[in-house]
């Protein structure tokens, strides 16, 4: 059954001086075969643009895809360096992605998923960050 959910992320770049990023939307939520299936979509930048989400979430192993003006699908391993490639309107970006930590809290009324994470490009580090994402049903 899909269920229209809340959904509240938050980015913190580690590396530095901690910098936040958070957003708040809506979207559908079902469990298949499994997986925690996640859709949202998410404001791009400044203007009007939504990009399109998807997350799945099984033990150890986090899937994201985005698609709109950026084009990605992500993998968070816990078990494995992933490679990635984040498509852009100037260009491709290549980068490695070495997940430290998956924790999923799974609650009566939603989900709580946390993550660290570093990015690489060719041995070349490039940051350290930690997410969480919170997912509530809309009664």
């Amino acid at each position: 059954m899909i269920r229209k959910v809340a959904i509240d992320i938050e980015g913190v770049l580690i590396d530095e001086k901690e910098e936040k990023i958070t957003t708040s939307t809506v979207g559908e939520y079902i469990l298949y075969d499994g997986k925690h299936v996640i859709r949202y979509k998410e404001p791009v930048g400044e203007g009007e643009v939504l990009s399109n989400n998807t997350l799945i979430i099984t033990a150890g192993l986090v899937e994201m895809s985005k698609s709109g003006e950026t084009t990605t699908h992500m993998v968070f391993d816990i078990s494995k360096e992933t490679e990635s490639v984040y498509d852009t309107q100037f260009g491709c970006l290549y980068f490695q992605i070495n997940t430290s930590l998956i924790n999923l809290e799974e609650r009566s009324d939603g989900l709580i998923l946390n993550m660290e994470y570093s990015l690489s490009n060719k041995e070349s580090h490039i940051s350290k960050n930690r997410i969480c994402i919170k997912v509530k049903e809309i009664l």
